[in-house]
């Protein structure tokens, strides 16, 4: 193994190694190297229990951020490209895993299920792997968004506006089209307008929509919580025709104050270009990362059929990597063993030019402390600075939440302070009064759920 430059890039916490080492095989693909010259060659996720950090070398990092900025600034028919492949196979995702979710699998064969799972795993390996490229252009590297940043303060300074420049590119890069989570919004308060409410209509609500904060391991949103949702727009002052006004209406005016802010500051045809890509990237993450979540429950409902018909528990099945559960339905042994240690220890899933690699214990540590990558620390450092992804001023007490089991500590006004946020602990973020993540940009999960409810987040 070559030596690396290890560096935490993604800390995510309620994950197990099957739903992480679909993405990691994804963005790994050799295909990359037509385009860029190079390719994800290898990365190091390092499990305890339900958690997991994502190592990637940091200068290939940043050199594959670069390289793809470069590609969409040489040619826009390449982010048109990326655009159209995740549309492309995220239609494809959601009709496979619609289809699991939806039928009853165990009238299937051990080969159906099989062709079932691996049609659904190729489609998110692919969906993954279109979204390396802004991931790799803004996570981390900020390559875009410093960019834009940039060019935003100069026209500022120079039109002497009171407005700050972070406030307007978060303006300027709100996506335009809207996401699942969102729709479901709109159709509950749709929903809402009809009381009252029938047990038929919200359980065809719930089946329609429970996976979309699924995120990695569920679970999945009982009828309860949209019971709950129900009661809380019948309490507020608006009916909920109003509030789906305006809803739409909001939305509505930041398309028209996009436009108006963009004549005002005649920012040119190639700034226009990079705020579209950016309002484009903010909205493929969510949406490849909401299908994601269906898929993860479409997984989890395979892998708790497969574990009724042989002698697998379901968790020792999380913890197997695709290729496993593959093996298994093919009536091939996997070292339970193995599956035991992976579930009760620390262990490093390395794959590297499509091989699986697994190291435990001493060995594992070893690994990561011998290529990690030396960052120099500013020890005089008195205050810390972000990026803000949606201004504002708020006073609260800091609420730590990184897995779920932490979101019962917040209360309404707390400020939620994550590594990074996930659709996992949405009803904390409701709850909060504001965010603060250590990772992500303003692409992030955070900074968009800031933008739709209207919070300040760092």
């Amino acid at each position: 193994m070559k030596k690396q430059q290890l560096k935490v890039i993604n800390p995510v916490a309620d994950v197990n190694l099957f739903t992480v080492s679909l993405i990691t095989q994804g963005m790994q693909s050799p295909k990359w190297k037509k385009r860029v010259g190079f390719y994800f060659v290898v990365a190091f996720s390092q499990y305890k229990k339900n958690f997991v950090n994502w190592h990637v070398d940091y200068c290939f990092w940043k050199k594959l951020g670069k390289a793809f900025f470069n590609e969409v600034l040489k040619s826009r028919k390449f982010p048109a490209l990326v655009y159209k492949k995740h549309k492309y196979f995220g239609q494809r995702m959601y009709r496979q895993s619609g289809w699991i979710l939806q039928n009853d699998l165990s009238k299937l064969s051990n080969r159906q299920i099989a062709d079932r799972l691996k049609r659904l795993v190729n489609d998110f390996k692919d969906i993954c792997f279109w979204g390396v490229v802004p991931a790799a252009i803004d996570f981390e590297n900020n390559l875009l968004t410093g960019r834009l940043e940039e060019i935003i303060a100069q026209v500022v300074n120079k039109k002497k506006l009171t407005r700050s420049p972070q406030e307007i590119l978060s303006l300027l890069s709100t996506p335009r089209e809207i996401v699942f989570s969102q729709q479901e919004k709109r159709d509950l308060l749709k929903l809402a307008m009809t009381r009252p409410v029938t047990q038929v209509a919200l359980e065809k609500h719930q089946q329609k929509y429970d996976w979309v904060d699924f995120g990695y391991i569920g679970p999945a949103h009982p009828i309860d919580y949209y019971q709950k949702r129900l009661r809380d727009i019948w309490r507020q002052k608006l009916s909920p025709a109003r509030q789906l006004q305006q809803l739409n209406k909001d939305h509505k005016m930041i398309l028209v104050e996009q436009k108006r802010l963009a004549r005002k500051l005649k920012l040119g045809s190639h700034t226009e270009y990079l705020l579209k890509l950016s309002r484009q990237f903010m909205y493929l993450k969510p949406y490849r990362k909401e299908l994601m979540s269906q898929a993860y429950y479409a997984f989890e409902k395979i892998l708790k059929e497969i574990s009724s018909r042989f002698n697998y528990s379901q968790r020792q099945l999380q913890y197997c990597i695709p290729e496993e559960v593959l093996k298994i339905l093919r009536g091939k042994k996997v070292n339970k063993k193995e599956l035991n240690t992976r579930l009760k220890s620390e262990f490093l899933h390395v794959f590297e030019k499509n091989k699986n690699y697994f190291y435990y214990g001493k060995k594992a540590k070893k690994i990561i402390s011998d290529n990690l990558y030396k960052e120099k620390i500013d020890t005089s450092l008195q205050e810390i600075r972000g990026m803000a992804a949606y201004m504002g001023k708020v006073n609260g007490t800091v609420r730590v939440v990184n897995t779920i089991a932490q979101m019962k500590k917040v209360k309404k006004g707390d400020i939620l302070v994550s590594i990074a946020t996930s659709p996992n602990i949405l009803p904390a973020m409701i709850k909060a009064a504001a965010f603060v993540t250590d990772t992500g940009g303003v692409t992030c999960h955070a900074a968009i759920v800031a933008r739709e409810m209207k919070k300040p987040c760092l």
